[in-house]
């Protein structure tokens, strides 16, 4: 895996990315960790998520079923957040929110939808989703073999999540 250090607000404030990937949950809640600052610098991708995750509220009654989907906001040109529906809820008190399967679902579908495009994204799933970085590296890594993909990571968070540069 590629990584670039970096912070996620300089990246996506610069535009130095193609697609930008990051998780969400499916419980329409937008205002914390790496989505909070999309919101601040897309204020549309938080609409475009409310409205996708509304949406499937209203048809299934339920949305366990968009874990591991994928919802896209345009946000320049040539420019994407792809909100990745990685958590059924979310929650504070440091357990585990994320879902393996569901990364591998949306990396999966990335890897067909997104080909030619660079793929950008946090250390997604393992800050307040609580997720092990290096079972969700693993995952990440065969979803997207032979695709041009990095993760943005923090100088700070290299030891923290034992990351091999």
């Amino acid at each position: 895996m590629e990584y670039r250090i970096a912070y996620v607000r300089d990246v996506l404030e610069e535009g130095s990315f193609d697609v930008f990937a990051h998780g969400v949950n499916c419980k329409g809640s937008f205002g914390s960790g790496i989505a909070r600052i999309v919101k601040d610098i897309f204020p549309k991708a938080k609409l475009d998520y409310i409205g996708y995750q509304r949406e499937w509220a209203q048809h299934l009654g339920d949305n366990f079923h968009l874990l591991g989907s994928v919802a896209e906001s345009r946000v320049g040109e040539g420019k994407s957040i792809l909100h990745c529906f990685t958590q059924y809820n979310y929650g504070y008190d440091g357990g585990r929110y994320g879902s393996y399967d569901a990364i591998d679902k949306a990396f999966r579908a990335l890897a067909v939808q997104y080909t030619g495009r660079k793929i950008s994204f946090p250390l997604i799933g393992c800050g307040l989703a609580g997720m092990h970085w290096p079972a969700v590296s693993e995952i990440i890594d065969d979803c997207l073999r032979g695709a041009d993909y990095e993760c943005i990571v923090r100088q700070e968070d290299i030891e923290k999540y034992k990351i091999d540069m």
